[in-house]
């Protein structure tokens, strides 16, 4: 049973969660730009300078899924209270630092935070708003994720130009004016539900976190991530409330539309970490215009997130799933057909994100509508986990494949057969899935 709490105000707490999410996203792509000036300022090596963004992402990764769990047993704005106090502490950490050690370790805090917002963000619209509202605000949220991946960079650009890499922790402490609203506006009540597993969650986040390393540091490491896997596996079947329930890893709907976003949220990546190459090479570009010729089209394909949410809910979501991997895989083509064309590559940059924008924002409306209402916290931890190591994987099978081989054409085939695998995952589901989750599960609705 739920405590009794107050009504909510979900036009107060939904935009509080997209301001959160706002904040944690540039706090991720900012960063990525400023590693060249944190090399320069702290006579870093290469690897070492990688240690600040791998390390956050698997921190990030580990604990993503983990807060989405815990919302089973703590209350939301507790949740979110911590991870904001995080992100605050290693901001400061982080503004104050003038060593490779203090760097790494404020944006370890920080990720520790950081997976918070993301997690609950997902979760806290499922579980808390009325049925009517829930598609629109999961679809505002996936917008507000793939668009702030678009102005983070430049943004970032601005800031270091102005204030230096220090300011971007500036930025990432605003969060705390929204301290005040959390209190007033975030859920209180807890629902009364079973034990914590500890010991799984400890597993799996090792796993995750390992996992991480593997893809972005050394392929080795996957051996070990897929053991600490197996652990955990046996570990959850000995268990009557186990961290991640067979029954949830059984559900094949839950299950294809999960893989399938990871394979779009690994194409995306790879397509944006591949397009400054391509426009320096075969565009002779200069940095400053390379942002210039991808920013606006990934911009306007990001804004139209919501409009394509709202289609998902109105129709079959995983029809548009599949129209969201179709217009990547147009985009991909098109970008490898006109890579030398750097006007070309920025009209249809469109295309691509708005592909990207289409299939997140529709998966945010199915995934919840294959979950029963006790799974949802983590079944959604593991939609942001998911498309965090997209994140991750998809540049790293990019870069290891420029490593050896410089053919930007075939880097894009194989950003092309990342969208194919989504397509087939979903097209594999099986037809009771298709369309009537919500006859099975009527309490998370998503209207």
């Amino acid at each position: 049973m739920d405590s009794i709490a107050k009504p909510i105000n979900e036009k107060a707490l939904l935009a509080l969660l997209l301001i959160a999410s706002s904040l944690a996203t540039m706090n991720v792509y900012m960063f990525n730009i400023a590693v060249p000036f944190i090399i320069k300022d702290l006579h870093l090596s290469t690897s070492e300078s990688s240690l600040i963004t791998t390390l956050y992402a698997v921190v990030l990764a580990a604990g993503s899924g983990t807060y989405g769990k815990l919302t089973d047993r703590f209350s939301a704005r507790s949740l979110i209270l911590i991870g904001i106090a995080l992100f605050t502490l290693g901001s400061l950490m982080g503004l104050f630092s003038s060593s490779f050690p203090a760097v790494v370790t404020a944006r370890i805090i920080q990720a520790a935070g950081a997976a918070a917002i993301p997690s609950l963000a997902y979760v806290v619209p499922p579980k808390y708003f009325k049925p009517e509202n829930r598609g629109k605000a999961l679809s505002l949220v996936s917008t507000t994720f793939a668009l702030m991946g678009g102005v983070a960079p430049v943004l970032s650009g601005f800031i270091i130009q102005l204030f230096g890499w220090h300011g971007l922790f500036v930025v990432s402490l605003l969060i705390v004016f929204i301290i005040p609203f959390v209190v007033k506006h975030f859920p209180t009540n807890v629902a009364q539900g079973e034990k914590f597993d500890v010991l799984g969650a400890i597993l799996f986040s090792l796993a995750v976190g390992i996992l991480v390393l593997g893809i972005s540091l050394n392929p080795y490491l996957l051996i070990i991530a897929v053991l600490m896997l197996i652990a955990f596996s046996f570990h959850i079947r000995g268990k009557n409330a186990p961290f991640i329930t067979i029954s949830l890893l059984a559900n094949k709907g839950y299950r294809n539309s999960l893989l399938s976003v990871f394979a779009g949220t690994s194409a995306y990546p790879a397509a944006l970490f591949l397009l400054p190459l391509v426009l320096k090479q075969g565009g002779n570009l200069q940095a400053s215009l390379i942002g210039i010729v991808m920013f606006p089209g990934a911009l306007i394909g990001s804004l139209f997130g919501p409009y394509m949410g709202a289609l998902s809910r109105k129709y079959n979501g995983r029809i548009m799933i599949l129209a969201g991997h179709g217009f990547m895989i147009l985009g991909a083509l098109l970008m490898a057909v006109l890579q030398d064309m750097p006007i070309g590559i920025g009209i249809v940059m469109f295309i691509f994100a708005l592909g990207y924008t289409t299939l997140v924002s529709s998966a945010a409306n199915v995934v919840p509508s294959t979950l029963k209402k006790t799974e949802i916290g983590i079944g959604m931890g593991l939609f942001t986990l998911l498309s965090i190591l997209g994140g991750a994987f998809g540049p790293s099978i990019l870069s290891r494949f420029l490593s050896f081989n410089t053919n930007f054409t075939i880097s894009f085939i194989i950003v092309i057969v990342m969208s194919v695998i989504g397509i087939f995952l979903i097209l594999a589901t099986r037809a009771d899935h298709s369309q009537d989750d919500l006859n099975r599960h009527p309490a998370n609705g998503l209207k």
